[in-house]
């Protein structure tokens, strides 16, 4: 009887031992998957804070407040260059210049997009050479 005691004894602890191994070899490999999915999205936010470059903001006063577009150009919704593009800008299309601003040593203008009377559309624009001043007051450029 008690060779039958210890056999039962011995049966049951083998059993515990395989059961708590099989849930501890599922803990593991949870964890394991969790770290490599951890790890993955460190990674991704890391290249992305590293793209990241320390922001300097210099707010300028334009030098005209209104301009007509010699070249077609890009509207960004901000002043940056992977900000949505709100509209394509024909040549001879009428702007107001709201504000400048050199962001990170490239010059932007905050622009509206006049039609008859009304600004139509905003957004930003690179200062570039596509650019002709068209007067310096703005009562002047509502009047034309």
């Amino acid at each position: 009887m008690l060779a039958f005691l210890s056999i039962l004894l011995a049966a049951l602890a083998a059993g515990e031992y395989y059961y708590f191994t099989g849930i501890l070899y599922t803990q593991k490999s949870r964890l394991m998957t969790i770290s490599r999915q951890y790890e993955a999205l460190r990674l991704s936010v890391h290249k992305e804070t590293q793209r990241r470059q320390r922001l300097r903001i210099a707010y300028e006063k334009p030098p005209f407040t209104a301009a007509v577009l010699n070249k077609q150009c890009e509207l960004f919704l901000g002043p940056w260059d992977s900000a949505p593009i709100v509209e394509v800008l024909r040549k001879g299309d009428r702007l107001i210049i709201i504000d400048m601003a050199s962001i990170n040593e490239d010059s932007w203008l905050e622009v509206g997009k006049f039609q008859g009377n009304t600004v139509t559309t905003k957004g930003w624009i690179k200062n570039v050479d596509g650019i002709e001043p068209e007067c310096t007051n703005l009562s002047q450029y509502k009047k034309q």
